[in-house]
């Protein structure tokens, strides 16, 4: 399979970045204190800067989706794009094995939420924006198994 072009690398990493950048502001502005992150930051002497960006979005009311399930679908896409950029060298399936480490990672652990087996609570939001980044994944191995130079199409073999 070619590789990405450096402008397309350029553009997926600085996506992934910008995702990771955006799940974590959610997650730093919207989420409970109580949670580990916060005490780190306190360790880190982030808590005042934390405290003023908090102040700072007070007035903005995001729906619970937004807050509680759309940073680990952000974090778990971020994950793929740069992945996509940094695992180009491996064969399609080691690849498309990488790309997919976090994204099936966080679906097991929503499933065994369901089960009853992780603590924590099982939201169908959580399973479907794990799920999601997977997609570019799978397309990236359908189409590459097919691929040779000239953009013709390999013979299948059974």
């Amino acid at each position: 399979m070619p590789r990405l072009s450096p402008a397309l690398s350029a553009t997926l990493v600085a996506t992934g970045l910008l995702l990771l950048v955006a799940g974590g502001l959610l997650y730093v502005l919207f989420r409970p204190h109580t949670l580990l992150l916060f005490r780190v930051a306190d360790g880190l002497g982030l808590t005042p800067a934390i405290d003023h960006w908090r102040l700072c979005a007070a007035a903005v009311r995001p729906p619970g989706f937004v807050v509680y399930s759309l940073p680990a679908g952000l974090w778990a896409t971020s994950y793929v794009l740069i992945t996509a950029v940094t695992a180009q060298t491996l064969t399609v399936k080691a690849r498309t094995a990488a790309m997919a480490l976090v994204p099936a990672a966080g679906a097991v652990s929503e499933l065994t939420q369901a089960a009853g087996l992780l603590p924590g609570t099982f939201d169908w939001a959580d399973l479907a924006l794990y799920l999601l980044p997977l997609t570019p994944a799978v397309i990236s191995s359908a189409t590459a198994e097919s691929y040779t130079p000239g953009g013709m199409k390999a013979k299948q073999t059974p």
